[in-house]
């Protein structure tokens, strides 16, 4: 496993991209249970807990997956 020192909170994605706090933070609880991610920290923020993710996974296995949902390979012409 190849471990990334980066941590980041799915508010700061949900800020960084734009998009809804909600949606960011299902789809890191997401990662999370699937090892992709590992809880690092927490803080106290105003009234409610913060959660730091740092990527744990293998950097190999993400390569494939992404490869393998580019385009099909044009067929061959006879």
């Amino acid at each position: 496993m190849i471990k990334d020192e980066t941590e980041i909170s799915p508010r700061d994605l949900a800020l960084n991209l734009g998009e809804q706090l909600s949606k960011l933070s299902y789809h890191v609880r997401i990662l999370a249970c699937c090892g992709a991610i590992e809880l690092v920290r927490t803080d106290q923020v105003r009234g409610s807990m913060q959660h730091f993710y740092r990527v744990i996974v293998d950097a190999r296995w993400a390569r494939m997956a992404l490869e393998a949902t580019g385009d099909p390979p044009e067929k061959a012409k006879p």
